[in-house]
């Protein structure tokens, strides 16, 4: 069984759910969050395609045989493990939203209920697992994709 953990993949992995975890980050503030909510998850899904293209490219550059289908695996890896980061950082992201406007209800002189509070951790949590297997989608279209334009290239230069 290889390795799959190449160097290459797991940077290109980490920047590209750094990149989503700090996309992540812009919901929560106020009025930045509010103006450009309806593209948080779209940006996201390209970072997650960008990160297995990083995969790709940066495998090429140190060597790495590249066949359209290990562009895929890479770019699939590289999705995941931006998933991951991502995931998590959304997640986080989600239970502060929930916790803040839970206490601001509290304040109000309104009830919250703790399943309020207590839902939206749970689903967040199985929300990671989503996001893992979405952006492992997502980053291996994009090192599919990539390994095919390389691969296009190198036939009719």
């Amino acid at each position: 069984m290889g390795n799959y953990f190449k160097p290459y993949i797991v940077r290109a992995g980490i920047i590209a759910g750094i990149i989503g975890g700090v996309i992540a980050l812009i919901g929560i503030i106020p009025i930045l969050g509010g103006l450009i909510a309806c593209l948080i998850s779209p940006i996201t899904w390209i970072v997650y395609a960008v990160g297995g293209v990083l995969a790709v490219m940066w495998g090429k550059a140190q060597g790495a045989t590249q066949t359209i289908q290990q562009g895929a695996l890479d770019g699939a890896i590289a999705g995941a493990i931006a998933g991951v980061i991502a995931g998590v950082v959304g997640w986080f992201v989600n239970i502060c939203n929930t916790l803040f406007f839970s206490a601001f209800a509290a304040t109000s002189g309104s009830n919250p209920d703790i399943t309020a509070v207590v839902v939206p951790i749970v689903f967040g949590f199985v929300g990671i697992f989503g996001s893992i297997i979405f952006a492992a989608i997502l980053g291996a279209i994009g090192g599919l994709i990539f390994a095919a334009i390389q691969q296009n290239q190198q036939k009719n230069p």
